[in-house]
């Protein structure tokens, strides 16, 4: 067997060199391709860069060890990487700018690191040789300084995570009632025990469930984050409120009024703790919070950040490094509002909570996927299954803020709203997410109100309502005054049998591969048209799945009448996917969207 090289001064320069090859061309990466995203912290983003330059410094200094006596090969292995970062830019960006400037780069580094080799090599034996060696060691030694360091380095909080402000007095307690509203993203109603699905155990929302009201058949008007959030939080339809995809020109339309600026014109006290990129502040949705806190640890993320890289995204194409969502969990993200439960417990406040973990991709937390939580038959699909997992991991989650609200003494004051933003495709109609369908799949919501000692126990209300009316009812059951909204107050559907509510929804996702769709629903039909004017029209008593259009191609000319009011006359806010920032459609893309 051939042993391995013997430590020489030659095999040991052309190591370093190699290695500070690869540094080089690991920071180029990153500079180039990588993502700089204000949701990156600057720890996240240097962890990233050291990451990467770690990774092309490693292989090529290898190669420098075991071919010594021909040394050019060394320099020649860059090769393939300078065609893939020019194969990799042209195919993302066209022939542009991006890709000169990227081959002029590796151009120039490659013939920089040529060139110290040709003058380094021949002086081993000089005054020099010694030199030669610590020149690159020392680029090396600076990139290990940098990957340790960024473990360590305390991260600065930015304005875009907010800072809670020091606990209030523990005087007199606020007479005011105070709202929690808790958000579930991409939650199925038909995935909850409390909707009749026995395939999990949620404890904590079968709680809520029990002790509010329960609407069984909430819609949502679009099946997009932000856009639904958007008309929870306005008691608008898309079209009214402005925000109808994620194109930098579709944010929230600047004077409609949102339900945190409405509260904290009342007096309150308000925070959002938001989980995801799909809830960036640049939407507008942080308009009236006092702190909106969007988080993106810098240690789960600095694969992320570097996720735009030739190598990230080469090793994910493999199946060596997962594709991680940028998303936070929502243990950390329970943290944070019980921190803000703690510090304004004497005072009227509004806390939006955000939970994400049932939105792709998948990583429930170990104890949710124990079989003790899960009851249903074992032939459900694995998909499912992490799906099913991700809901009992954020019931756990949501525990321990039920649990506070009640040793505060807090539950008989605070009104608790549980809303999902849309559902989730899981493999009905052959597809598999929500922003390109609207099937009640993904446009069926949950929607629980509770509220001891002033909303009914156990009471489910069976009409359609849609997220526009939550606004209204819940200013409506705090005493708040409500601006004009085109939703409707519901507490007269809690106290009796009331008829369907209209609803409309659409998804203009800036993707021209993605449909373009908008549906109106009476409660009894419901008509979809697409884009290019194809309809389709289901009977939903006769047919509550929709798997059946009726041969009428969709002519119901009262929906189609109810469709364009709402989607004012066509779909003119399609989007583009190009005009949404780099960073931020990175963010998005890695959580599912824009593909």
């Amino acid at each position: 067997m051939k042993s391995f090289p013997r430590l020489s001064p030659r095999r040991l320069l052309l190591s370093l060199q190699g290695a500070a090859l690869g540094a080089g061309l690991g920071v180029v990466d990153f500079a180039l391709h990588a993502e700089r995203g204000a949701a990156f912290s600057v720890r996240s983003r240097v962890l990233a860069c050291a990451l990467l330059a770690l990774a092309y410094a490693v292989p090529l200094g290898l190669a420098g060890w075991l071919v010594a006596r021909r040394p050019l090969l060394v320099w020649l292995a860059v090769v393939p990487f300078a065609a893939g970062q020019l194969v990799l830019s042209a195919y993302r960006h066209g022939l542009g700018e991006d890709v000169l400037l990227s081959t002029v780069a590796l151009a120039a580094m490659v013939g920089l690191v040529g060139l110290l080799a040709a003058l380094a090599v021949p002086r081993l034996g000089s005054p020099h040789a010694g030199a030669a060696v610590r020149i690159p060691a020392a680029v090396c030694a600076a990139v290990l300084v940098a990957a340790g360091g960024a473990f360590v380095w305390p991260e600065p909080r930015r304005a875009q995570e907010g800072t809670f402000p020091p606990p209030l007095p523990t005087g007199a307690v606020s007479a005011r009632p105070n709202l929690i509203f808790i958000t579930l993203d991409t939650v199925r109603p038909d995935h909850l025990p409390a909707y009749g699905y026995a395939g999990i155990r949620t404890p904590v929302l079968d709680r809520v469930a029990r002790e509010g009201v329960v609407f069984e058949d909430a819609v949502s008007q679009a099946p997009i984050t932000p856009v639904s959030h958007a008309s929870l939080l306005t008691g608008l339809n898309p079209a009214a409120h402005g925000l109808r995809n994620f194109d930098r020109q579709n944010r929230l339309r600047a004077g409609v009024p949102t339900l945190a600026q409405i509260l904290s014109g009342e007096g309150y006290r308000t925070g959002a703790v938001v989980a995801a990129s799909t809830l960036d502040p640049s939407f507008g949705l942080d308009r009236g919070f006092d702190v909106y806190r969007l988080v993106l640890p810098a240690s789960r993320y600095a694969f992320r950040a570097a996720g735009r890289s030739l190598m990230a995204t080469a090793l994910a194409q493999v199946g060596w490094v997962p594709r991680r969502g940028t998303y936070r969990e929502a243990a950390p993200q329970v943290d944070d509002a019980l921190a803000w439960v703690d510090r304004h417990r004497s005072t009227a406040f509004f806390l939006w909570l955000h939970l994400f973990d049932a939105h792709e991709p998948y990583q429930p937390p170990p104890f949710a996927t124990r079989r003790e939580h899960h009851p249903g038959p074992a032939s459900v699909s694995h998909r499912v299954f992490l799906y099913d997992s991700e809901i009992v991991g954020m019931d756990a989650a949501l525990g321990r803020l039920f649990a506070r609200l009640d040793l505060l003494g807090l539950s008989g004051r605070t009104l608790v709203v549980v809303a999902s933003d849309h559902g989730d495709g899981l493999g009905d109609h052959g597809y598999y997410g929500h922003t390109g369908r609207l099937f009640r799949e993904q446009t069926r919501m949950v929607l629980f109100l509770r509220w001891p000692g002033h909303l009914p126990a156990g009471a489910r209300v069976a009409a359609q309502v849609r997220s526009i009316d939550v606004l209204p009812t819940v200013l409506a059951l705090l005493g708040a005054r409500c601006p004009p909204v085109e939703g409707t107050d519901l507490r007269a559907w809690i106290a009796r049998p009331a008829p369907d509510l209209p609803a409309y929804s659409e998804t203009l996702q800036p993707d021209l591969r993605a449909q373009q769709l908008a549906a109106y629903d009476d409660g009894r039909y419901k008509l979809i048209r697409a884009l290019g004017g194809r309809t389709w029209l289901f009977d939903r008593l006769g047919d509550p799945g929709e798997e059946h259009a009726l041969p009428a191609g969709g002519g119901h000319p009262r929906l189609a009448a109810g469709l364009d009011a709402h989607l004012g006359g066509s779909f003119t806010a399609r989007g583009d996917a190009e005009t949404i920032p780099d960073d931020l459609r990175e963010r998005l893309g890695s959580l599912g969207y824009l593909d």
